[in-house]
């Protein structure tokens, strides 16, 4: 049995295979490789999506800016289509619906 390092006072010993690390708030596993049965790899691609999202925003608002509101539309759908695949990848791996969250052709969010 080993302590794992905790700021907590009443931190339990933990045995060694069962051991895990923090991870930006989210417990890994060292022995596996994976966060919550999640793989790197999978991690990877969320991050990445995240990152695209957040550059068609970028695009948008230059577009809007400049007034090409057309091109504008096109960007920010392209953003909503990414944003609603990750949110339904994050729903396959066990993330829960927001409290209060509706579909979106049933007149919610």
């Amino acid at each position: 049995m080993t302590r794992v390092r905790s700021s907590n006072p009443k931190a339990r010993p933990v045995p060694a295979r069962a051991r895990a690390v923090a991870v930006g708030g989210v417990t890994q596993s060292r022995a596996e490789g994976h966060v919550h049965g999640v793989t790197p790899e999978q991690l990877t691609t969320w991050a990445e999506s995240c990152l695209r999202i957040n550059h068609l925003n970028t695009l948008v608002q230059r577009e809007i800016a400049s007034g090409s509101l057309q091109r504008a539309a096109e960007l920010s759908e392209r953003a909503r289509r990414r944003a609603w695949e990750l949110f339904n990848e994050l729903l396959q791996q066990g993330a829960t619906k927001p409290a209060g969250y509706t579909e979106p052709d049933s007149g919610g969010a």
